[in-house]
């Protein structure tokens, strides 16, 4: 869970930037290697149009299916500046053949895509232990509405990062919403918040052999 929580991190870094560098580089200080490989930009949408993971994604998954026939969605990042207004998406897909991971970044200011490819380990072997993701009953504005009542009073800070996983030893796929001081849990099926802690705590160890 440490590197999973590593790859968190580094997806989520990216996903605030407005022209991001290599994801990993701009978390955990690694280098893109000649293995990474940049594709071009497209625009998606209509200027002024707000973007959501779920609004963005079937642009994503096409552009997964076309780097990689066995693609799946294993990661999803959200950048928000206040509760509606959207920095980035990064959708994460890997693909077990190519024992790669495809990040397609979508942003708001220009209504660009951008997909890089990467085949370091130490953004590949997470993925192992993440289950494909699809539609969840909770969309990316429920959660973030669920998080609310569990961040701190008082705590004005706008930026709000979400993400969307699913542990293999969860049964349910994972909202975690960073904001107002609190990191929050969310069930993506239900709704229950299955956790709140500070935004540096890492997943309970607990976790680890506890299904959901």
């Amino acid at each position: 869970m440490r590197i999973l929580a590593s790859l968190l991190a580094a997806l989520s870094l990216g996903a605030c930037a407005q022209a991001p560098t290599p994801l990993a580089a701009a978390s955990n200080g690694l280098e893109a290697r000649a293995s990474s490989r940049q594709f071009g930009w497209r625009k998606v949408g209509e200027p002024g149009v707000l973007i959501t993971p779920e609004g963005v994604e079937s642009a994503a998954r096409a552009r997964a299916a076309e780097w990689a026939e066995d693609a799946e969605l294993r990661f999803v990042a959200w950048g928000l500046v206040k509760v509606e207004r959207l920095s980035a998406v990064n959708h994460s897909f890997f693909s077990p053949s190519r024992r790669s991971v495809l990040v397609v970044a979508t942003f708001l200011s220009d209504q660009n895509q951008r997909a890089v490819e990467y085949s370091q380990p130490d953004l590949v072997k997470p993925m192992d232990v993440l289950k494909p993701l699809g539609k969840t009953l909770i969309d990316a504005n429920r959660a973030v509405l669920l998080a609310q009542p569990y961040f701190i009073p008082g705590n004005n800070n706008p930026l709000r990062m979400v993400t969307l996983t699913h542990p293999s030893k969860f049964i349910h796929a994972l909202w975690s919403v960073a904001g107002g001081g609190n990191l929050v849990h969310v069930n993506a099926e239900t709704g229950t918040v299955l956790g709140i802690m500070p935004v540096e705590t890492k997943y309970p160890a607990a976790w680890r052999d506890q299904r959901r």
